[in-house]
């Protein structure tokens, strides 16, 4: 599931899937920002069958909460 999200987050943020592993925060990189924060929400409903709502986007900047989210799904 780990090594899923930080796949499809290396796509939205154009990085190496590497590179996700290390950081603290998604802000970090030079492609996260509002539209990124829109992909994210979408490929957890697409891919791991979560809902985000509108409210929760701000908090879709930290690979722990994402995960936290699958999980409860």
């Amino acid at each position: 599931m780990e090594k899923r999200l930080f796949d499809e987050l290396a796509v939205i943020l154009e990085v190496s899937p590497h590179s996700i592993k290390s950081c603290a925060s998604l802000t970090e990189f030079r492609a996260y920002d509002s539209l990124a924060q829109i992909h994210i929400a979408s490929m957890l409903e697409n891919v791991f069958d979560v809902s985000v709502d509108p409210e929760d986007f701000e908090s879709l900047d930290n690979t722990e909460t994402l995960l936290g989210m699958i999980v409860k799904s």
